[in-house]
């Protein structure tokens, strides 16, 4: 189907957006006969490659690792104790640091918070690039 000037001009030209909306579901109907007449479809799976078994077989061993990680290490949930430490080096988070992680959630929010409210008050420009804030440090 020819529109001049392409589809840019579609919406200023009542007849050929007629025509385009009109001629858009025949060839849907066309292409799907024609792949019926020769059976292109036959050899295309019909279920979502993550469906397949190998797929659940990958997920399963990928569960049975955590698994294995986790009782190796030993299970952090069942540790007594309120000390934050490395799960697998099983060393102790210094205290300076433990507050920092606690609330990476709400200070994340309130940084965010910050960065968009700058930008949409024009005090910093939409397109400034992001400056890490001073004085935390990156986990």
């Amino acid at each position: 189907m020819k529109i001049r000037s392409g589809i840019i001009g579609i919406s200023n030209n009542a007849n050929a957006r007629q025509r385009f909306f009109m001629v858009t579901p025949e060839l849907s109907r066309l292409s799907k006969e024609f792949k019926n007449k020769f059976d292109m479809e036959a050899d295309r799976t019909t279920e979502h490659h993550e469906l397949a078994p190998s797929a659940f077989k990958r997920a399963h061993g990928t569960i049975d690792k955590i698994k294995a990680a986790i009782l190796s290490h030993g299970n952090p949930f069942t540790t007594e104790g309120d000390k934050l430490y490395n799960v697998i080096t099983l060393a102790y988070i210094p205290d300076e640091y433990v507050l920092q992680i606690l609330n990476a959630d709400v200070t994340g929010q309130m940084l965010y918070e910050d960065y968009v409210s700058e930008r949409i008050n024009g005090d910093v420009s939409l397109w400034a690039p992001f400056q890490p804030e001073r004085g935390h440090r990156k986990l």
